[in-house]
C-alpha cells in the first residue's frame, strides 16, 4: 500500500513538473528582433545572428525571457517572407553553426528562441514551386491550381509562367499559397518543424496563421475550420517532438475570432492581441480607456484563457508606436505600463523600448524596421563598416541605448524596470481588473486582489492633477520608486507621472 502512495505522490510531482515546462512561456516576456537590422559584427551593413548574440546581455536587461526572430530561412529578399529553402539559413545572417551558437549562448541565459515558420505560402523560387509549376510529381498539387481564373473577391490569383493555369497567391504572385489539403505538403511541414526543433529552436511564430485553408472567395479565404483543424494537428505534432515548444499564431482578427485558434487547448499555445494593441495606443494616446475596457471584458467572456492572448504595442507590420503617439515619451511611458501590466505573455519589438519612430523618407515596411540605434554615431552603432543597406532612423539624443542607458528615467529604464516588477509581484500579471472612474486624461485602475492588490495611476494630461480617490485611502508603497505615499482624499499627479502603488507580498 505504502509503495502504491509513493508512486502516487511521484506521478502527482512529475505531472505538475512536465506541465510547468511545457507553459513556460506564461507570463515571460518577449523581444521581436529583425536580424538584419539589429546589430551588424563583420561591417558589411547587415545585421547577423553573431549579431544578437553579442546584444544578448543588453536583452537580457531588459527583463526577456525570449526572442522571436523575424525570417532567418534562405530568402532572395531583405524582409525574408518569401522563403526558397526552409532548411538553409540565409547565408546574409551567417551560417547554421550561428544560429545554434545564438541557440545556446541564449539558453545559458534562461532565454528561448523561437523562429518566424512562414509556411502559408513559399516564395516563387521555390524547388517546390518550380516542379508544381511545370506539373513534375509529387509537386503537382503542392500549391492551390485553378484552370480558370475563379470568381469572386479572391486576395489574389497569378498565372503561372510554364503552367497555363492560375495559383492562389494572397499575398501577391512572389508568394504562392501551399496546398494544405495535400497530405504531403503537411508532411513537409512537419518536418521543416522538427529540423529546427531537434537544432535548439524553442517553438515558432506562425505567419498568416489565418490564411491556411481557404474555403472560396470574400471571407471564405480566412479563419476557416479546416484552418484550425490543421493547426490543432500541428500542434500536436510538435508537442510530440518537443513537448515545451511554443507556436504563436498572427491572426490579424478581433478576440473572438482570435480565440477559436485556442480550440478547446488543443490548438494554439498563444495569439497575439491586435485588438489590445489599437486599445492600448489609444488608452495611452488619449487617456481613453474604453477601447481597452471593452477588449479586457470581451476577453474574460471567451471561451480560451485571458493569457492566450499575447499582448503587444507595435510590430514589423504595423506603424511604431512613437509615430503614434507624435514623440511624446509621457505617452510611450503609459504605453509600456498598460502591456507590461497585462497578463499574458508580452512582445516587445526592438527599439520600442528607447522610443525609435518612423521618419519621413523611411516609408513602408522598411520604415517600420529600421536599424537598431545603439547610440549617437554616424551608423547609430549598428555597424564599423562604411556602407549600410538597410534605413536608419534618427538617433540623436534620446533616441538610443547609450543615452537611455544613463538616464534613470528614461523609457530604456521604465522598461526594465516593470518587467523586473512582472516578476516579484503578483498583481503585475493578474487577470483582475477594476477600472475606477476619474477624471479626463487620468488612466486609474487597479489590479490583482486582496493582499496582493496595485493601484495603477498616470497622468495624461499637460498639467498638474488633482484627483478624488476616497474610496482607496491608505498606506501605500510605490514600486517604481520604493516611495512611501498615504492617500487621503485627494492626490495630487504631475504631468505625465506614473504611479503603481501596492501593498502586495513579494513572490517567494
Amino acid at each position: 500500500m505504502r509503495k502504491i502512495v509513493y508512486c502516487l505522490i511521484f506521478v502527482v510531482i512529475a505531472t505538475c513538473l512536465y506541465s510547468n515546462e511545457a507553459t513556460w512561456y506564461k507570463n515571460k516576456v518577449f523581444y521581436e528582433v529583425f536580424v538584419r537590422s539589429f546589430y551588424d559584427t563583420d561591417g558589411n551593413g547587415i545585421g547577423d545572428f553573431n549579431g544578437v548574440t553579442e546584444k544578448l546581455d543588453y536583452i537580457k536587461s531588459l527583463g526577456v525571457d525570449g526572442i522571436w526572430l523575424m525570417p532567418v530561412f534562405y530568402s532572395p529578399s531583405p524582409h525574408g517572407y518569401d522563403i526558397i529553402d526552409y532548411f538553409k539559413v540565409n547565408p546574409v545572417y551567417g551560417t547554421e553553426d550561428d544560429l545554434i551558437t545564438l541557440f545556446k549562448e541564449a539558453e545559458k541565459r534562461d532565454i528561448k528562441i523561437i523562429l518566424d515558420l512562414v509556411i502559408n505560402h513559399t516564395g516563387k523560387f521555390h524547388e517546390w514551386f518550380k516542379q508544381s509549376d511545370l506539373k513534375v510529381e509529387p509537386y503537382t498539387n503542392f500549391y492551390v491550381w485553378a484552370k480558370e481564373k475563379p470568381e469572386g473577391e479572391w486576395l489574389s490569383w497569378t498565372k503561372g509562367r510554364k503552367r497555363d493555369e492560375w495559383y492562389y497567391s494572397s499575398f501577391g504572385g512572389g508568394m504562392p499559397d501551399l496546398n494544405f489539403r495535400n497530405l504531403l505538403v503537411r508532411e513537409e511541414i512537419k518536418k521543416i518543424a522538427k529540423y529546427w526543433l531537434d537544432k535548439g529552436a524553442g517553438g515558432f511564430r506562425l505567419d498568416a496563421a489565418r490564411h491556411i485553408i481557404e474555403n472560396g472567395p470574400g471571407e471564405l479565404q480566412k479563419d476557416t475550420p479546416e484552418t484550425v483543424e490543421w493547426w490543432t494537428e500541428f500542434s500536436q505534432y510538435v508537442k510530440s517532438v518537443k513537448p515545451d515548444a511554443l507556436l504563436v499564431g498572427e491572426v490579424w482578427a478581433g478576440v473572438e475570432q482570435v480565440s477559436t485558434y485556442y480550440n478547446g487547448g488543443k490548438g494554439l499555445d498563444l495569439c497575439f492581441d491586435f485588438e489590445g494593441a489599437k486599445a492600448i495606443a489609444k488608452g495611452s494616446s488619449l487617456g481613453s480607456m474604453s477601447d481597452f475596457i471593452d477588449t479586457v471584458n470581451k476577453k474574460k467572456s471567451l471561451h480560451s484563457p485571458y493569457d492566450f492572448y499575447a499582448p503587444f504595442l507595435s510590430n514589423h507590420d504595423t506603424v511604431r508606436t512613437m509615430n503614434i503617439f507624435s514623440n511624446n515619451f509621457n505617452k510611450a511611458k503609459a504605453a509600456a505600463v498598460l502591456l507590461l501590466t497585462s497578463p499574458g505573455t508580452p512582445f516587445i519589438y526592438y527599439g520600442e523600448e528607447i522610443g525609435m519612430y518612423q521618419t519621413a523618407t523611411g516609408k513602408g515596411d522598411n520604415g517600420k524596421r529600421t536599424i537598431m540605434q545603439w547610440n549617437v554615431s554616424k551608423n547609430a552603432g549598428f555597424t564599423q563598416g562604411a556602407k549600410l543597406r538597410h534605413d536608419i532612423s534618427d538617433n540623436k539624443n534620446p533616441y538610443n541605448v547609450q543615452f537611455q542607458d544613463k538616464k534613470k528615467d528614461s523609457l530604456l529604464n521604465l522598461y526594465r524596470k516593470l518587467s523586473e516588477l512582472r516578476k516579484k509581484y503578483d498583481g503585475m500579471t493578474s487577470e483582475i481588473y477594476h477600472f475606477i472612474e476619474n477624471d479626463a486624461k487620468i488612466i486609474s485602475f487597479t489590479k490583482g486582489s486582496d493582499e496582493n492588490k496595485l493601484l495603477i495611476l498616470i497622468n495624461q494630461s499637460d498639467v498638474i492633477k488633482k484627483i478624488e480617490m476616497s474610496d482607496y485611502n491608505g498606506e501605500y508603497t510605490d514600486i517604481l520608486t520604493d516611495k512611501k505615499y498615504v492617500i487621503r482624499g485627494m492626490l495630487a499627479m504631475k504631468k505625465g507621472e506614473i504611479r503603481i502603488l501596492s501593498m502586495a507580498t513579494l513572490k517567494p
